[in-house]
């Protein structure tokens, strides 16, 4: 049926505006799912992003590790390398593509020169790379002398021990057991080729921690040093031979009467002394060597190592011209003193050292030890004070304590003479390994 028009125009209309509410509400439900869409995108690109850089950053930590275990697999090669060839020069050689912990790690000997005291300087460059991640470190090695260390001993004598009182700033080595008995305290990096042992109630600090079961760090012999020390004494240097007489000696004074820069020896044989003969130390090529036992003291004015194929005896105070009393190497001090002895060194019963007795340099006992004459006879005789280091074959005897107070010999004032860490006495006996002398990251890696 049709409706008439006047009753259709009656019927309600619905009204426009809430249509265009409708079709508005649509578009903003788009706009926001749009949005959201586009948000969802951005954090996702931005989580994909993030770890990327994550990852990244985590693989150019695992390069640069990788860098410095090339370093250490250089220093053992190029120890290896130089020892059977001292003479090579092994600029461009090295490794490459080696395959370690994910990545791959090369180094290679890019320079050598002649460092300051005859031995060679090796500048190595090493790259770790993890997937796109590079790194590259390049360090100047020189081969490693014992004068690094401010303490080492070799054998495994049972009275090695560190005890109350005892302080060390530089570099400890125990070819054997690390005994504590007390509280020591350690300022640098102690290492032991044996075990740890610690007898109750002790504590003693470890600034930069320690390691045991490493390798041991053997002594030269006494053929080593006829090759080098002795050789080079002979050829530039100064040799005494062998005087006759089981009581025969040489009696050294450095600086004697205040002639810096002098070496004075006499000799002593049959109940009589020689005349004195002085030595100008910068005529020398820095190496000196006895047949005979020397007495000892004075102040060095350059630098020196002496050897001798029996036992040293310090008869007084032996220092650098370059350093305060009591405080050591004054700054730009380039006094350098270093005593070998096959047998022990001995800081003799005199008058001098009967109240305190101060050392500057590096001493090294090959088949005995560092003592003090009548180390265990009380009274005590005041402070021992020592800037720079002590290696023997045995524990060193200095003298007895109570409660960290000494009641025979001395008391320990012991300091590490840190150029040591650069520096040594001219031809001092090598440990076989190479030290690094400057360390830098190469930014952007030159590959």
């Amino acid at each position: 049926m049709r409706v008439p028009a006047c009753e259709r125009r009656n019927w309600p209309r619905a009204p426009r505006g809430r249509a265009e509410q409708g079709a508005a509400s649509l578009v903003a439900v788009m706009a926001m799912s749009l949005a959201a869409l586009l948000i969802g995108v951005a954090l996702l690109s931005m989580g994909v992003g993030e770890s990327d850089v994550v990852e990244y950053r985590a693989d150019s930590t695992r390069a640069l590790w990788l860098a410095e275990g090339g370093i250490e697999r250089a220093r053992v090669w190029l120890s290896k390398l130089y020892e059977s060839n001292p003479a090579l020069d092994p600029t461009g050689l090295g490794a490459q593509q080696q395959t370690l912990g994910g990545g791959q790690y090369g180094y290679t000997v890019t320079g050598m020169s002649s460092g300051p005291l005859g031995l060679p300087l090796f500048t190595v460059v090493s790259t770790g790379q993890v997937d796109r991640a590079v790194r590259q470190v390049r360090v100047v090695l020189t081969p490693e002398t014992f004068a690094h260390y401010q303490w080492l001993v070799n054998s495994q004598a049972p009275d090695t021990w560190f005890m109350t009182g005892d302080y060390f700033e530089g570099p400890v080595h125990m070819n054997g057991h690390l005994r504590i008995d007390g509280d020591p305290w350690f300022g640098a990096r102690v290492t032991a080729s044996g075990s740890y042992i610690e007898a109750p109630n002790s504590n003693p600090t470890f600034t930069a921690g320690y390691q045991i079961g490493v390798p041991q760090v053997p002594l030269p012999n006494y053929n080593a040093l006829n090759q080098t020390l002795r050789a080079e004494a002979m050829n530039g240097g100064l040799h005494r031979p062998s005087l006759p007489g089981n009581s025969s000696y040489c009696e050294v004074v450095l600086g004697r009467g205040g002639a810096a820069g002098t070496l004075s020896y006499r000799s002593y044989s049959g109940g009589t002394f020689s005349g004195w003969t002085d030595v100008l130390l910068r005529n020398l090529n820095g190496a000196a060597w006895f047949d005979s036992p020397v007495w000892i003291q004075g102040t060095i004015d350059g630098q020196l190592t002496l050897g001798c194929s029996k036992e040293i005896w310090i008869t007084d105070d032996l220092l650098f011209a370059a350093s305060t009393p009591g405080q050591g190497p004054d700054p730009g001090c380039d006094d350098l003193l270093g005593l070998v002895a096959v047998e022990d060194i001995y800081i003799k019963d005199t008058v001098p050292n009967g109240t305190d007795c101060e050392l500057h340099g590096i001493f090294m006992s090959l088949n005995r030890r560092f003592q003090v004459e009548g180390w265990n006879n009380p009274p005590a005789r005041g402070t021992l004070t020592i800037w720079g280091g002590i290696i023997a074959d045995q524990a060193w005897r200095v003298g007895t304590w109570v409660q960290g107070v000494a009641r025979s010999g001395y008391d320990r004032n012991w300091h590490y003479d840190p150029r040591m860490l650069r520096l040594f006495p001219p031809f001092f006996p090598l440990t076989g390994d190479m030290m690094i002398v400057s360390w830098a990251e190469v930014i952007p890696p030159e590959v």
